[in-house]
């Protein structure tokens, strides 16, 4: 830990840096974690400065919110385009037995032409 004492509002200004920081490298932002960050105690941000606690709390509720929002809307866009490539392949399915049965019947066509002029 860091004994040292700053003044409240450059330790303020450090531990929102931390905050960006955490945040631009999508890593996950608590107060334990801008605590190490910071050299510091969890109880130190607690108690002296709660409007830091709040803001990281903040933080740490809407980031699950949006990644679920995102997440959501993901799963929305695959299973919609999983729809679509399933009718897709029940179509090429389809003209695959079509295709199948036309060669069959030009194969039986040809072994009969074959068979004729034999």
């Amino acid at each position: 830990m860091n004994h040292k004492h700053e003044p409240a509002h450059i330790r303020r200004e450090k531990f929102r840096n931390i905050i960006r920081k955490l945040m631009v490298l999508k890593k996950p932002v608590n107060i334990s974690r801008v605590a190490r960050e910071a050299g510091v105690s969890t109880s130190l941000i607690h108690n002296y400065y709660p409007d830091i606690a709040d803001e990281i709390r903040r933080i740490a509720d809407n980031i699950p919110q949006n990644s679920r929002a995102t997440l959501r809307e993901k799963l929305k866009d695959a299973n919609a385009k999983n729809k679509v490539l399933q009718n897709e392949i029940q179509q090429l399915q389809l003209r695959i037995s079509k295709l199948a049965t036309i060669n069959e019947m030009l194969n039986y066509n040809l072994k009969n032409k074959s068979s004729r002029n034999k």
